[in-house]
């Protein structure tokens, strides 16, 4: 039985070994042309799924072939066609490529060749014993196909129960993710909890939790490593606003908005820190174009936003040393209940929904799912050298002139 181990074949080769083989015991090895060459489209490198193959050989096939136009079939070296006996194909042809067998330091090399600038697209199936096919992946993937895979990832998603957050760990619970959901209201928290389990394949630890609390927040870690014995991703989602400006706010709402939106992060990440470090973690902070642009009467919220910012930024650079990655996401106008929450009544809510379209240089308001999509990016290892960014999900808001 064999697994193919090494997954970028851009500047590493991909080595094919048995399953219970040491790294120095390689069969095959995948690898380009020439390692002092990189391939004509490096953004076109491709992924290698893991597979195993036993008792079947392997065949490596142009995706549009039809299963007679096999560049190259090999086959395990205990049947009578060994590795080093894989047959040399022809070319198929100006719009494909040519794959080889050579020898290296003894071993066989497979070699890819491009014959032209341009896509190249294969896929290699099994062969089984009874002559059928089954396709096991494609050869050639973008990487986030693989690395927004978050199974065996363990989540903390603060204000889970509606919203931007009951959004991310849905879309979390799909891509695989352990999560822990936390939140006030209990009845919302397991109703997204509910959902998650659906499409997931965990169930979500709930913790009921004001991130205003400091036992709170011990609490949801403490939780967190008792269940899953580690923490990979923190979501600092956790928010609040409030309508105020430097006339009418008062220092009271200040505080209330200013401990909810950085101080309470700022407690959690510091508890979540020495564990982000043993897995080589990271954190996304969900703060908003508010923290970029200047809004009027909200400016409790938008200074709590820019603060976030800039402790996103100094955290990044802090822990960027020891392996973990700092981001933030900055939504402008998202279409979720979080206006009304601050007291906006129906008529307003729609008015002022309308007129956002015509602030957003998309023509149109976000939805949460979209914003939860900027999340996972950041969270995932596709995202792996990415660190005190913000990504502005805002539908060209940011970069409008005001009016």
């Amino acid at each position: 039985m064999f697994s193919i181990i090494r997954e970028n074949f851009n500047d590493s080769a991909v080595t094919v070994l048995p399953d219970n083989s040491s790294s120095d015991e390689a069969v095959l090895e995948y690898r380009p042309l020439s390692r002092n060459r990189r391939l004509s489209h490096p953004e076109l490198a491709p992924i290698v799924d893991v597979a195993n193959f036993n008792n079947c050989a392997v065949t490596v096939l142009p995706d549009n072939s039809s299963s007679d136009d096999s560049v190259m079939e090999f086959r395990p070296f205990w049947r009578n066609r060994g590795w080093n006996r894989a047959r040399r194909h022809r070319s198929l042809g100006p719009s494909k490529c040519l794959l080889t067998v050579s020898r290296k330091d003894d071993k066989p090399v497979l070699v890819l060749s491009p014959k032209r600038d341009g896509p190249i697209s294969l896929k290699i199936q099994l062969l089984a014993t009874d002559g059928s096919r089954v396709e096991i992946g494609s050869l050639l993937k973008r990487a986030t196909n693989r690395k927004m895979d978050f199974k065996g990832k363990v989540v903390i998603i603060t204000g889970a129960s509606s919203g931007i957050g009951a959004a991310t760990a849905k879309y979390l619970a799909e891509a695989g993710a352990s999560l822990v959901l936390t939140g006030r209201n209990i009845e919302n928290l397991q109703k997204i909890g509910r959902e998650c389990e659906l499409v997931g394949k965990v169930k979500p630890l709930l913790v009921t939790a004001d991130i205003c609390s400091e036992d709170d927040n011990g609490r949801v870690i403490a939780k967190t490593v008792e269940k899953f014995g580690k923490l990979d991703v923190l979501v600092n989602n956790a928010g609040k606003g409030a309508y105020g400006s430097i006339e009418s706010t008062s220092l009271s709402q200040l505080d209330d908005v200013m401990n909810t939106n950085l101080r309470g992060v700022f407690h959690l990440t510091q508890l979540a820190v020495p564990h982000l470090v043993k897995s080589k973690g990271n954190i996304v902070n969900v703060s908003s174009v508010a923290g970029t642009r200047s809004f009027p009467n909200s400016l409790a919220y938008s200074i709590s936003k820019a603060a976030l910012d800039q402790f996103t930024r100094c955290v990044a650079l802090e822990l960027a040393p020891k392996g973990v990655r700092v981001n933030s996401v900055n939504p402008a106008v998202i279409m979720t209940d979080f206006l009304r929450r601050m007291g906006i009544d129906e008529p307003a809510y729609d008015a002022y929904m309308k007129r956002s379209e015509e602030s957003h240089a998309l023509g149109r308001v976000g939805q949460a799912p979209e914003v939860a999509a900027a999340i996972g990016f950041l969270a995932s290892d596709a995202a792996s050298f990415i660190t005190g960014s913000q990504l502005c999900v805002d539908g060209g808001k940011n970069v409008m002139c005001p009016r």
